[in-house]
């Protein structure tokens, strides 16, 4: 007698033999995903990096991506300046890593004082260097001609900064000073010193080394012997109080300069191997095994190159749409160590040219 599924021999019932499909191995456990930092001071962005930034696993581990011109957002921890959390998403593709304080550029989204005498305009790179509740505390090397008696910092709120290089001055530090009053234009001589005080007579905050083209300058007040002058430098605007006695009429040619050109010139050296396109999101880890961590993941439809095959997770980056334009000013690129992924997800792909339709088991993959 048969039961469906099952043998019976004089009433006594025992399974049958059924063919089961047989099961694959199971994908390979992914590591940890790179934690955003225990107490966060302030988080910046998504804005537009300007500079090129490495993605790194942790703040002394391996490079594994760089990037330049795209948007992405950084979470600054509380405390001295280590490094600071930063996660970049560009056309489907999200990567996390740590990226060193000195490789970190600030700027002023609106005008805000330094050292009660100076204002970085909003080309500046300001650096961090520390960070609390809602606040970083920021700083910038003087101009050679502007010696300040202490180095410049701002202790400010978060809403202040921005890590968006502007390609135009999104705000004039000057009218924000003096309230939009424009200023009798007069001159420093060249090849003077001059002492910079925050109110007149008082010990000075900054000395001015004159440049030889000497300076114009724009005087707001007067008060006895005393002048407050305005001075713009290499993007940074000083204010404050002078000996009347120092300045002459405005000079032809003098110096007043603002912030230097924008500019890139990104490195690129791309390789190229297997290309597949899948239609699920793929995690993305780094880092050699010992301290790897998951760092992003891409999303279905973008190209990905497969760098080398390995049987558990194969090396893969992922093309930036503009990396064949020498000129581009946005770019992604590998670091040191690059991105992996699940080589058993990445065979569930399709080739680029390759039928969608077409089975895993047709296609031919490396050997591993």
């Amino acid at each position: 007698m048969f039961l469906l599924g099952y043998v019976c021999v004089f009433a006594r019932c025992v399974p049958r033999h059924v063919e089961q499909p047989i099961e694959t191995d199971a994908a390979p456990a992914l590591p940890p995903l790179l934690r955003l930092p225990k107490e966060v001071a302030c988080q910046l962005g998504p804005s537009r990096w300007a500079k090129a930034t490495s993605l790194r696993l942790g703040g002394d581990g391996p490079e594994f991506a760089r990037f330049a011109g795209k948007y992405a957002a950084a979470s600054f921890p509380s405390g001295p300046a280590s490094n600071a959390i930063v996660d970049m998403e560009d056309q489907g593709l999200e990567l996390r890593g740590a990226v060193l304080a000195r490789d970190i550029e600030i700027h002023a989204a609106r005008p805000f004082v330094m050292n009660g005498f100076a204002v970085p305009d909003a080309l500046v790179s300001l650096s961090w260097m520390d960070g609390g509740p809602g606040t970083l505390v920021v700083t910038m090397p003087s101009p050679h001609v502007i010696v300040p008696s202490l180095p410049l910092r701002a202790e400010r709120s978060c809403e202040d900064l921005t890590l968006e290089r502007q390609q135009h001055e999104v705000f004039d530090a000057e009218a924000a000073i003096f309230e939009g009053a424009s200023g009798r234009q007069m001159a420093l001589p060249s090849s003077r010193e001059v002492a910079l005080s925050v109110t007149p007579g008082a010990p000075p905050v900054a000395t001015l080394r004159i440049p030889e083209s000497a300076a114009n300058v724009s005087v707001h007040q007067m008060d006895g012997p005393y002048a407050r002058i305005g001075w713009w430098y290499d993007g940074l605007f000083v204010f404050g109080w002078i000996r009347t006695s120092q300045l002459v009429s405005r000079l032809p040619g003098a110096h007043m300069t603002r912030s230097p050109a924008f500019d890139l010139n990104p490195v690129r050296n791309w390789p190229a191997f297997d290309k597949v396109v899948c239609n699920v999101t793929i995690s993305l880890a780094a880092g050699p095994e010992a301290r790897w961590a998951t760092v992003g993941k891409i999303r279905g439809e973008r190209v990905i190159w497969v760098l080398e095959w390995r049987p558990r997770f194969s090396r893969v980056w992922v093309p930036d749409p503009s990396w064949m334009d020498p000129n581009a000013t946005e770019w992604i690129q590998p670091g040191e160590v690059g991105l992996l992924a699940s080589t058993r997800d990445l065979q569930a792909c399709a080739r680029l040219g390759e039928a969608r339709g077409t089975s895993a088991s047709q296609r031919r993959w490396p050997t591993l």
